[in-house]
């Protein structure tokens, strides 16, 4: 299998990268080989524009049966302190959009500038594609 672990940054996938390098046969900084997988690290950047950039990049011409994206990210939830291994399974991109007078957030949808159901979103919403295999990690809600 060919995987793709992606990053913001190396220091959020410090502890996989050591790993590999200790565990993996290393073709390259960014390639390691193990048992019958492939994993390539691409650490883009931090926020969505680097990112979009980097996979735009690296999809043009790469093929990847699985693409991981780890990091850390806040949560409102005490639940789930950092250092937390969560599965996001349903994504709603809240500051994708503008603020009103109020200072409330009106996303792409409500501005009129995307159609909710125009893929990849369904009724305004990203969700995980099913891909055979299942994660035994917490899935939280996110903001409705």
């Amino acid at each position: 299998m060919r995987i793709l672990l992606l990053s913001a940054t190396e220091e959020e996938i410090s502890t996989t990268v050591r790993h590999l390098e200790s565990n993996a046969l290393t073709s390259s900084l960014t390639d390691f080989k193990t048992k019958n997988h492939e994993v390539r690290i691409l650490v883009s950047g931090v926020g969505p524009v680097h990112m979009a950039f980097a996979l735009g990049r690296w999809f043009d011409s790469k093929q990847f049966d699985l693409v991981l994206h780890a990091g850390i990210c806040g949560s409102f939830n005490d639940n789930f302190p950092i250092n937390s291994m969560l599965e996001v399974v349903r994504e709603r991109f809240a500051d994708l959009g503008a603020e009103n007078e109020e200072g409330l957030t009106l996303d792409i949808f409500d501005l009129g500038l995307d159609n909710q159901n125009r893929f990849p979103y369904s009724d305004g919403w990203c969700e995980k594609k099913k891909i055979g295999m299942e994660l035994n990690l917490p899935k939280p809600r996110v903001l409705q």
